[in-house]
């Protein structure tokens, strides 16, 4: 079974629970965190995520252009690729 990727931006609050349905449907959940976003708010995540084995596969801070931000998003994709030999798209 293929296991892909799915990224959340700023996964607090509604985004916490999508990120919660991805991890449980199989995803390689991955969180996108803003630069506009506190670190404090970081641990927002709703009480669905801070219970079961919940985790992120990768986290990636926002970098200073779309560009740069889509290319570590991908890195991340890629990362999970190679270690479950899965395609990115």
């Amino acid at each position: 079974m293929t296991q892909e990727c799915i990224v959340i931006v700023d996964p607090i609050s509604t985004g916490g629970t999508v990120a919660f349905e991805s991890f449980s449907k199989g995803y390689a959940t991955i969180a996108l965190w803003c630069n506009e976003l506190m670190p404090e708010f970081k641990s927002h995540l709703p009480d669905c995520c801070l219970t079961t084995n919940f985790s992120f596969y990768a986290e990636v801070d926002e970098r200073e252009t779309i560009a740069a931000t889509a290319a570590a998003v991908k890195k991340s994709c890629r990362s999970h690729e190679d270690r479950c030999s899965h395609r990115w798209r």
